[in-house]
Order: structure tokens, then C-alpha cells, then sequence
């Protein structure tokens, strides 16, 4: 079938009975879910991908043996992680927010205030991303 976009855009989403979204993405977001009672589709989930704000702790006794990371982490290799996350998020014409449509998903939800914006927090995180 013919690619299209999630239909995501509409949906309400709830973080169970805590506040949704999460104020940062150091929150625990793996509760979020598309809201129960709702008219538009229900289907919907919110994806995400895990990084490390202090790569540089990241020691051998973590890493399995055959992992692609280095015993401990290069900056280099914090800083691809930085920048594929800040691509993801882009919303620039190349940018992976607008790449995401037509390809069955729908960018991170975009409304309402900062605080309440799940782009706009996930944006902020990128920042967090360091060695």
C-alpha cells in the first residue's frame, strides 16, 4: 500500500496519572499513550530514542563485549549521538520532523505552550547530550 501519514496530529496523549508531557526528557516517558476517550484515532504512540548526558562515564563495565562504542565513549562519538538526535528533531525542510510524513509517521506533537510542547522539550534535551 501507498505510504501516508500516522494521523497522529489530532491525538490527545496522557502520561497514566501523572502530568503529560514530562517537564524534560530526563522524566520517565514510558507510560505515555494515546488518551483512552477521544474522537480521533487512538492508535497513536510516541516514539523515542535513549542517550546520555555524560558519555565520558560510560565505562567498560557497562559495555558489552562487540557493542560499536569504544571502551569508554569518544567526544566524537557523543557528538554523532547529539547531532543524529538534533536531525530527528529538525524541523528545517531537510530536517527529520518534516522527513517523517508520508513515510507512515507523524513528527513529535508541536501545540501549545513550551511547557506543554513535546517538540519544543525534546528539542531542549539535545543540549543535554555531552561528553
Amino acid at each position: 500500500a501507498a505510504k501516508g501519514s500516522a494521523n497522529c496530529s489530532q491525538t490527545l496523549y496522557t502520561n497514566g496519572k501523572r502530568k503529560f508531557p514530562p517537564p524534560t526528557t530526563e522524566e520517565l516517558w514510558n507510560e505515555v499513550v494515546a488518551a483512552k476517550k477521544q474522537t480521533t484515532y487512538a492508535d497513536c504512540y510516541v516514539s523515542y530514542d535513549l542517550a546520555l548526558t555524560k558519555y565520558s562515564l560510560f565505562t567498560n563495565g557497562l559495555v558489552k563485549e562487540g557493542s560499536p562504542f569504544s571502551e569508554t565513549p569518544t567526544e566524537g562519538e557523543a557528538r554523532t549521538v547529539a547531532d543524529y538526535i538534533s536531525y530527528e528533531l529538525s524541523t528545517g525542510t531537510s530536517g527529520g520532523q518534516p522527513g517523517a510524513e508520508g513515510e507512515d509517521y507523524s513528527g513529535d506533537p508541536s501545540v501549545g505552550a513550551p511547557s506543554e510542547n513535546v517538540l519544543d522539550i525534546a528539542q531542549a534535551s539535545t543540549s543535554k547530550i555531552g561528553f
